[in-house]
């Protein structure tokens, strides 16, 4: 659903008094969240509603949102690699006093899948015993990154954001080569600016190289692979790196399962992957299942190179 469905959607919900306490907005439309985020507001304080019941955004409670200067929100970012359970002990502290402007608190946690455990279950507690009232939105790029228990807890949202073929349209105009563009149109808002900024076509076509490298020997079960990881990877596994690689390769998984249960794929390069490695729905599905874990380790601050040592260890013994 577009954006602009959704905020007349949310705006439909507020206005008939079912908006949920919780939601999880997914995807990688940064933007689009927070423009979602600001229309919920904006939905709820107006003061001067149109005859459609949508928000004037004329008032000073709808201008002042859209300056992000309404007192009764409070946006929780990661402190370092991640949210800690001390940021929300002190949401919840906040939650738990009275409004200063309006009659209901709304909390906005980005990059929720960073939360470690200590964190995550310290959120639980809230969504599980809900205050009237009191509304929580959780910002991730990939909800199966999130714990099934905050998961079942929230109503979720998916925003895609700029569909694929025109953000590779946009990064070739930005002077990245074709091939390249089409593996970073599939990274998150703040890793394709990064790239933007630093991209060096031979740097990156060394570290997409040694991705597909590790990759096959993943999928094939190779123990060379934790070698690879020292002699191919290890100097390109910063942090960023890392958690691009990850989803790089969560989408070429999901591809292949695709592939398999159509029996069918018009990419050279998945083919060449079925054709050589001969993957199975079971193995690509653990593999799927190992990479979300590798995926919150390195969100939790362990090293890429563990995480990555990690995978070949786990997917070498899996066979």
């Amino acid at each position: 659903m577009a954006v602009e469905q959704l905020v007349h959607y949310f705006q439909q919900q507020v206005y008939r008094g079912t908006l949920s306490h919780a939601y999880l907005f997914s995807g990688s439309d940064y933007p689009g969240k927070k423009k979602l985020t600001q229309a919920i507001l904006q939905a709820l304080v107006c003061q001067q509603p149109t005859v459609v019941n949508q928000p004037c955004l004329q008032c000073e409670l709808c201008e002042r949102i859209e300056k992000e200067q309404f007192a009764d929100t409070m946006v929780i970012r990661p402190d370092g690699q991640g949210v800690k359970v001390d940021q929300i002990r002190q949401l919840k502290e906040w939650l738990g006093k009275t409004p200063i402007e309006a009659n209901f608190k709304l909390a906005v946690i980005e990059k929720a899948e960073s939360m470690n455990a200590s964190a995550a279950n310290a959120l639980l507690t809230f969504l599980e015993e809900p205050v009237a009232n009191v509304y929580m939105i959780l910002y991730v790029n990939d909800a199966d990154t999130v714990l099934p228990t905050i998961r079942s807890r929230t109503q979720q949202i998916h925003l895609n954001g700029l569909q694929t073929e025109q953000r590779i349209v946009e990064l070739e105009a930005r002077g990245i080569l074709p091939h390249h563009a089409r593996v970073i149109s599939y990274f998150n808002n703040d890793s394709i600016q990064q790239w933007c900024e630093h991209y060096e076509a031979n740097v990156f076509e060394q570290w997409h190289k040694s991705l597909r490298l590790f990759y096959r020997k993943l999928l094939q079960g190779d123990t060379s692979a934790f070698v690879t990881v020292q002699t191919h990877l290890k100097a390109y596994l910063s942090t960023q790196q890392g958690l691009d690689g990850l989803d790089y390769y969560l989408v070429i998984t999901n591809q292949l399962l695709k592939a398999l249960q159509s029996q069918q794929t018009s990419v050279a390069y998945l083919e060449e992957l079925i054709q050589e490695c001969q993957p199975t729905v079971s193995r690509l599905l653990a593999m799927h299942r190992i990479l979300l874990e590798a995926k919150k380790r390195l969100s939790a601050n362990v090293s890429a190179q563990m995480c990555y040592e990690y995978l070949a260890i786990e997917l070498s013994a899996w066979r």
